[in-house]
C-alpha cells in the first residue's frame, strides 16, 4: 500500500488489486460522493472484455501484458491501536466498487464448481473477523456509500434482493454470468482456466493509487477532480460542500453518520425524470426550485451548484446545518406535491388535491416553487384557498385560450418576490393582485368575456391534450355536483365523447347546413362530455336519438343527466351546441373565477 509517512506528503504508486486489497483494509465512500452509477454498456462489458483478455493470455500460455485500470485517490484516516486500517475513497469509487463484484463473482463461480485455490479471492473482499474492531461494515474491503450500502451487502452476501434494478446488483449477476460462460467454455480445463482467471484479476490489473495525508481536505479534492469524466449532479456538488462546511465547523466528521445533515438517499430522490431525452434527477429537480423559491431569482439547470455557493456564500448568513435542515424541510414538502402522498404530516386539502392532479396534466412544473414558498409560511386557511384557487384559475384560464406558457417561469420568480414583500398573512389577496395587474400576454389572467369567447368558439378537441381536456371538463362535471351528490369528485380517466360524432354525415345531415362550420364546431366544448369506454363505444357514430337514450339508460354524470334532460330527442345540431356551450362556461367561470370573485 502506498503510505502517507510524513505530514504534507502525497505518496503516488501502481498497485495491483492483490496489493490493494490484501491487507486488512476499508476503504470507505464518504457521504459526499455520488451513488453508483456505472452501467453495462459504458463500462462492465469494457473491464470484463479487459480482464477476460488478459486470462486468455495468461491461459495460452503466451506472455500477459498488465492492463492499466485508472487512477484511484485514497486518504488516511487517523484510527487508534487495535482500529482497522482505513481510507476515504476520494475518487475512484465507482472504480473501486466496480472491481469489488467483479472479484466477489470470480469467487462465487469458482467456489460453485469446487475448486479452492491456494489463495482465494475471497481474501480480496472481505477482512477478517477479528479486525473489524466490532464495526460490522469493516468486514467489507470496500464500503458504499449510503444509497448502495443495502446492494452492495445483499450482493456479496448472498442475501434477499431487496432492489434487483440496483445497478449493483446488476454489475454483480453480469460479472456472475460472464465469469461462468468463460470458465464453462472449457470445462475439462478448469483448473488451469481458474488459475488464469486469478493470475490475471489479482495480478495484471494496474491502478495508480493516489495517497493523501489525513490533513488534506478530501471535499475539496474531490470537487476539483470531477470536473472531468462522468459529469456530477448538480446536488452530488452541494451535498459535497454541505458536508465540508459541516466538516470545518466541527458539526459531523468523514465517518460520522449524517443522515440528518442530508437525507436524500433513498432511489426516489435520484431517479431521472423528465421528457424525451432531457431527464434530471429530481433531487437536482428539487434543488433548483428550492434555490428558486429562496432566492426569487431564475436560475437555469445547469447553474444550480454555483447559485447555491453564492446563495450560502454571500446571501443566506446561516450556518450550513441550518440551510441544510431547510432543504431537508421542503424536501418534504416537495416530495408531498410531486407524489400526493404525505411526507413530514403535510396535510392534502381537497382544493390542494385536485390542482395538484390538474398541474400534473398541465405539466406546469415551473409553478412548483410558488408552491413550495406557500406552504413554507404559516399562512391563514382561507388565504391558502385563495392563493391555490387563483394560480389554478389562472393557469386552465390561460389554457383554454391556448395561450403559450412560454415565459410564465420568469412570472413565477416575480411572484415570489412580490410574496416575500408582502405579509404572508395575505398572502391569497397577493396572488390574486399580482395576477390580475399582469397587462401582457404572457401572463395576463384572462377575464370573464375573453375566456367565454374562447370557450364557445376554439377547436378544444384539436387544440388541447386530450388530459387537458379532460380535467376542463371534470372540473365543470364537479362543479354540476351539489353536497347532496353521493360523489363530490368525479371519476378520473373517462374517454372524450362527441355529442355530433366528428364524421356526423349521414346521421346528423340537415338541408343546407354549412359544412365547414359544422366541421369546426363539432370540435368545441358544447359538443363534447364524458364517458367511459364502454359507452363510448357503443355510442360511435350513432344519431341524436340514439345517443341519447344510451346516456339516459347509463350515465350517472351530471353534464350528461343536463344533457339528456335538457335537449329534446329530435335534434342536435348547431343551435344545441351553442347553447350547451354557454351553460358549461357560466359553470367553468364559477370553478374557476376570475380575481374580482375570489
Amino acid at each position: 500500500m502506498a503510505n502517507s509517512t510524513k505530514e504534507g506528503r502525497i505518496d503516488v504508486g501502481v498497485l495491483n488489486p492483490g496489493e490493494l486489497f490484501g491487507e486488512q483494509i476499508h476503504y470507505q465512500i464518504p457521504r459526499f460522493q455520488r451513488r453508483y452509477i456505472w452501467s453495462k454498456e459504458k463500462h462492465w462489458q469494457q473491464l470484463w472484455a479487459d480482464v477476460k483478455h488478459v486470462a486468455d493470455q495468461c491461459y495460452s500460455g503466451g506472455k500477459p501484458n498488465p492492463h492499466f485500470l485508472g487512477a484511484v485517490v485514497l486518504q488516511h484516516v487517523y484510527k487508534g491501536v487495535g482500529q482497522t486500517q482505513t481510507r476515504l475513497v476520494v475518487d475512484g469509487q465507482q472504480r473501486l466498487t466496480t472491481l469489488q463484484l467483479l472479484i466477489d463473482a470470480i469467487h462465487k463461480s469458482y467456489s460453485e464448481r469446487g475448486y479452492e485455490p491456494d489463495e482465494p479471492l475471497c481474501e480480496l473482499v472481505w477482512n477478517e473477523q477479528k479486525t473489524t474492531d466490532g464495526n460490522t461494515a469493516h468486514i467489507f474491503k470496500v464500503w458504499p456509500t449510503v444509497i448502495d450500502q443495502p446492494s452492495f451487502r445483499q450482493a456479496l452476501s448472498d442475501e434477499s434482493i431487496e432492489d434487483p434494478d440496483s445497478p449493483i446488483i446488476l454489475a454483480h449477476k453480469y460479472f456472475c454470468n460472464e465469469v461462468d460462460k468463460w470458465l464453462d467454455a472449457a470445462p475439462d480445463n478448469l483448473p488451469d482456466k481458474v488459475e488464469a482467471l486469478l493470475r490475471a484479476s489479482r495480478s495484471l490489473l494496474h491502478i495508480v493509487v493516489i495517497d493523501l495525508t489525513p490533513n488534506d481536505n478530501p471535499h475539496v479534492i474531490f470537487e476539483s477532480l470531477n470536473a472531468r469524466g462522468e459529469s456530477l449532479l448538480e446536488s452530488d456538488l452541494i451535498k459535497n460542500m454541505v458536508m465540508y462546511e459541516a466538516d470545518r465547523a466541527g458539526i459531523v466528521d468523514g465517518t460520522t453518520n449524517a443522515d440528518w445533515l442530508w437525507d436524500f438517499n433513498d432511489r426516489w430522490w435520484v431517479t431521472e425524470i423528465g421528457r424525451g431525452r432531457i431527464k434530471q434527477a429530481r433531487i437536482d429537480i428539487f434543488l433548483n426550485q428550492w434555490l428558486i423559491m429562496r432566492t426569487a431569482k431564475f436560475i437555469s439547470n445547469d447553474d444550480v451548484f454555483l447559485a447555491f455557493r453564492r446563495f450560502y456564500t454571500d446571501e443566506v448568513g446561516l450556518p450550513i446545518h441550518k440551510v441544510a435542515m431547510d432543504i431537508k424541510d421542503i424536501g418534504e414538502t416537495y416530495r408531498s406535491l410531486e407524489t400526493e402522498k404525505s411526507y413530514g404530516g403535510f396535510v392534502f386539502p381537497t382544493y390542494l388535491r385536485r390542482f395538484l392532479y390538474r398541474r400534473r396534466i398541465m405539466q406546469l412544473g415551473v409553478i412548483t416553487p410558488v408552491l413550495l414558498w406557500l406552504y413554507s409560511k404559516a399562512i391563514p386557511l382561507d388565504q391558502m384557498e385563495k392563493a391555490i384557487q387563483a394560480l389554478e384559475s389562472h393557469a386552465i384560464r390561460r389554457m383554454i385560450l391556448l395561450n403559450r406558457t412560454a415565459g410564465l417561469n420568469r412570472t413565477y420568480v416575480e411572484l415570489i418576490r412580490v410574496l416575500g414583500d408582502s405579509d404572508p398573512e395575505i398572502a391569497g389577496d397577493v396572488i390574486v393582485r399580482f395576477l390580475s395587474g399582469k397587462g401582457s400576454n404572457v401572463a395576463s389572467w384572462p377575464t370573464d368575456s375573453e375566456f367565454e369567447e374562447a370557450f364557445l368558439n376554439y377547436n378544444a378537441y384539436r387544440g388541447l391534450t386530450r388530459g387537458r381536456l379532460r380535467i376542463v371538463l371534470e372540473g365543470i362535471e364537479q362543479g354540476l355536483r351539489s353536497d347532496k351528490a353521493e360523489e363530490q369528485e368525479p371519476r378520473r380517466n373517462l374517454t372524450i365523447e362527441h355529442i355530433m360524432p366528428q364524421a356526423w354525415r349521414g346521421n346528423y345531415d340537415v338541408p343546407g347546413v354549412d359544412s365547414e362550420e359544422r366541421d369546426r364546431i363539432v370540435h368545441t366544448l358544447g359538443n363534447l362530455t364524458l364517458v367511459n369506454q364502454p359507452l363510448n363505444s357503443a355510442m360511435s357514430n350513432a344519431p341524436w336519438v340514439g345517443k341519447r337514450e344510451e346516456l339516459k339508460k347509463h350515465s350517472t354524470l351530471f353534464l350528461n343527466k343536463e344533457l339528456v334532460d335538457d335537449y329534446d330527442d329530435i335534434t342536435w345540431g348547431e343551435a344545441q351546441i351553442e347553447d350547451r356551450a354557454r351553460r358549461l362556461c357560466r359553470m367553468a367561470i364559477r370553478v374557476w373565477p376570475y380575481a374580482d370573485q375570489l
